[in-house]
């Protein structure tokens, strides 16, 4: 189980919305600590609503898990190598280093409430967490159980967020028809 579809508008208005709080918090945005946040509100989200808000897959990274497609987009921002195209994304995030810039507000349209109210909980409850401490929550059992550098399991994310069997049963029904529909 691991396959819902990435929606791009929505991993970045998610990225942006994080990203923008944590500097109007006088916080530096860096990409572990944005991409951990993101990881714990999608597993809220999965845990409550059986699906992820941003379908992006978590790799089981060193340091935590790291949404995939986010972290490709952010990495060829931050590239000298302008050879790709990136479209609008320039203007929405300025990378320096490990940093993340927002140049604009997130687009709350591309959220829902319930996604929107996953991510408060998943800042408020890391926000001022170090990077040590982040680490060490995100090693969670959804993160153990998948081998380094591989994909975690929506399933385990929902489990270890704790969801019950039957809302199990049900991600794994929107996780089908996301697969066959999406």
């Amino acid at each position: 189980m691991g396959s819902f579809n990435f929606d791009i508008d929505k991993a970045v208005s998610a990225t942006l919305l994080v990203a923008s709080i944590l500097h109007k918090s006088k916080q530096k945005a860096t990409f572990h600590k944005v991409f951990k946040i993101l990881y714990f509100a999608d597993r809220i989200h999965i845990s409550k609503y059986a699906r992820p808000i941003l379908g992006d897959h978590y790799i089981a990274m060193e340091y935590g898990p790291v949404p995939s497609n986010i972290y490709d987009v952010l990495k060829r921002l931050r590239s000298t190598d302008k050879s790709f195209d990136l479209g609008s994304m320039a203007d929405l995030f300025e990378i320096n280093g490990y940093c993340i810039i927002p140049k604009q507000d997130a687009d709350l349209e591309e959220l829902s409430e319930s996604e929107i109210d996953c991510i408060d909980e998943s800042i408020k409850d890391n926000i001022n967490l170090t990077f040590g401490q982040l680490t060490d929550k995100s090693h969670d059992a959804a993160y153990t159980a998948a081998e380094q550098n591989t994909m975690i399991s929506y399933e385990d994310m929902a489990k270890t967020g704790g969801a019950n069997e039957e809302l199990i049963s049900y991600m794994r029904v929107l996780e089908e028809n996301s697969r066959l529909f999406g």
